[in-house]
């Protein structure tokens, strides 16, 4: 509850900056008013599992946590879920900004179906900026950003690409960041 309640106020990263956690990515939105209720519940749930196993694996038998010692149980059990958070706030921002990007690539495929007579010439554009920007990807590349975007999981991309899920994240996440970077360019020039 106490979780939940701190994501609902957008107060999480306040605390877990007051106790120094360690790996939380910079640029987190946890903006109240950003956040989805599922979302807030995901993420609740999240972290606090991962604080329930470090806090019976660290506190509990690792002997961390003592009965008279300074802390309640539930402060120590508080702060677990706390150190623990990083992992899932990391994901979650990563699943928000793949997403984002999703969003970005679906308006231009979407746009055939309808597209508003005042603007046809900007997405007519748009649609061929894209469609230039990916050309310059080599062919592996656009063979797995095709496959990514027709909502291949990482595992089923690796297996027809023969590599591993680990291998395709990251080959996305450059594809993502020279698509990023050219159309940046190109707008600046």
């Amino acid at each position: 509850m106490v979780i939940r309640s701190w994501l609902r106020k957008g107060k999480l990263l306040e605390k877990c900056g007051s106790l120094k956690v360690k790996g939380i990515s910079t640029g987190i939105d946890l903006d109240p008013s950003s956040l989805r209720e599922h979302e807030i519940e995901d993420l609740t749930e999240d972290i606090v599992a991962d604080g329930i196993y470090r806090f019976r694996e660290q506190s509990l038998f690792g002997g961390r946590w003592r009965p008279n010692g300074p802390a309640s149980m539930r402060t120590f059990f508080i702060n677990r879920c706390l150190f623990s958070s990083a992992d899932p706030l990391t994901a979650f921002h990563r699943q928000r900004k793949r997403e984002q990007e999703m969003i970005y690539l679906d308006g231009f495929s979407d746009r055939g179906s309808f597209v508003d007579p005042e603007n046809t010439a900007e997405a007519v554009t748009q649609d061929i900026d894209l469609m230039r920007l990916v050309g310059m990807l080599g062919p592996q590349d656009r063979e797995i950003l095709t496959l990514h975007l027709e909502g291949l999981k990482h595992r089923e991309i690796g297996q027809k690409m023969g590599t591993t899920p680990k291998g395709i994240e990251r080959r996305l996440a450059r594809i993502h960041a020279r698509l990023r970077d050219d159309a940046t360019k190109e707008e600046t020039a």
